[in-house]
């Protein structure tokens, strides 16, 4: 704790020292949470490269990465930084910045959020279940916020509600979303290649949320499930497991094998699961993002009133278009007699209710407004 205060002390100094320096109107300072490259900045990120856009780009990360000619990496509290997050004109994130982060007058902050349509509580709603330290990070976060994204009328709601912020929220789409529109079926090629399977080989994903119970039990059984997909619908089964950054740390009671595959080793999760027909979660967003890709969802949901009293649901998760099974046995059954019909119907009256304006051109918007970000005084 001692050493992450000096750490944050020193980078704090170091950006107030850099606010002395002239803001650079091309640049862009991107960033993701455990500073990743992925997610909505990266959909971002790749349009502007796409487009050729005229500006610098820089990724804050936890690691350091070769930089291009138009892109550099630098560790997220290094000298160079704080340097560039104190110069940069715009900047995108997908999570909350740190409290010894400050904005300058001059510079856009665009807040692209990593979840979409959900149903757990989270922020103000959840503040009861956070930290103290979290909920103050997240307020002064939210101050310095110039626009949030939202993909549906629901998250637009939730935004304006939940998350300490009044200003302007556009409903562009999540640009990380984009790729579930696809039809080409590279996303499995590439999933196959990664995991050097058959390129016949057919996904199920099990993506839970996270505990913040250390005993919490993410397994069951795999390969019975295997099983009942392979007696059912026939063809060769494998399961990738992907659990939340926030547990990765449990990866160790995870049994991974030739038939269990690691999938928290896989960069980007939408390309998980636009590679699966299935994906089996409980009450992370994840489950939303399927259904938006047209992919059968089953909510396994072994603690459901625990889960309910600890953090709470904006909907109770029966009213979802999600079956739900309690346990494994269940599980097993909702496989083996799953509707598809029904769950396509209900599916899309869901996403009308709530708004969702995904269309697969959501990339294409933001960079646009980026650009034309760029070229103002």
């Amino acid at each position: 704790m001692l050493a992450a205060f000096i750490k944050s002390s020193i980078a704090h100094m170091m950006l107030r020292f850099f606010s002395l320096f002239p803001i650079d109107k091309d640049k862009i300072v991107f960033s993701s949470f455990y500073g990743m490259v992925n997610d909505n900045p990266y959909a971002i990120y790749k349009k502007l490269c796409e487009k050729n856009a005229p500006c610098k780009c820089v990724w804050l990360v936890s690691k350091g990465k070769r930089g291009t000619e138009k892109t550099e990496y630098v560790g997220r509290l290094s000298v160079k930084g704080c340097y560039h997050l104190a110069t940069a004109r715009v900047w995108i994130d997908n999570s909350r910045k740190r409290e010894w982060v400050c904005k300058r007058k001059g510079q856009y902050y665009i807040q692209t959020w990593h979840g979409g349509i959900g149903n757990k509580l989270v922020e103000k709603a959840a503040a009861s279940k956070l930290s103290d330290g979290y909920v103050k990070e997240a307020i002064h976060d939210s101050q310095m916020i110039d626009l949030f994204l939202s993909n549906s009328a629901w998250m637009t709601n939730i935004i304006k509600r939940d998350f300490w912020y009044d200003g302007p929220v556009e409903e562009t789409g999540y640009p990380r979303e984009d790729i579930l529109f696809d039809k080409t079926g590279k996303m499995h090629k590439s999933v196959c290649a990664f995991y050097h399977v058959d390129p016949k080989t057919r996904f199920v994903i099990y993506a839970p949320t996270f505990r913040n119970d250390p005993d919490m039990d993410y397994g069951f059984d795999t390969e019975r499930l295997i099983n009942t997909f392979q007696n059912k619908y026939g063809g060769n089964w494998k399961i990738i497991i992907r659990l939340h950054p926030n547990v990765l740390k449990e990866q160790h009671k995870v049994h991974y094998s030739d038939n269990v595959l690691n999938g928290s080793e896989y960069p980007d999760m939408n390309e998980l699961i636009m590679a699966s027909e299935w994906l089996i979660s409980d009450y992370s967003s994840c489950m939303f993002d399927a259904l938006i890709a047209g992919r059968s969802v089953i909510a396994y949901v072994k603690d459901l009133e625990k889960y309910r009293e600890e953090r709470g649901f904006i909907v109770d998760p029966e009213k979802l278009p999600f079956p739900i099974a309690r346990d494994e046995d269940d599980m097993n059954c909702v496989v083996e007699n799953f509707d598809w019909d029904k769950f396509q119907q209900e599916g899309k009256r869901f996403l009308d209710d709530c708004g969702m304006v995904q269309d697969g051109m959501a990339s294409e918007r933001v960079a646009d407004l980026v650009c034309s970000l760029l070229k103002e005084e």
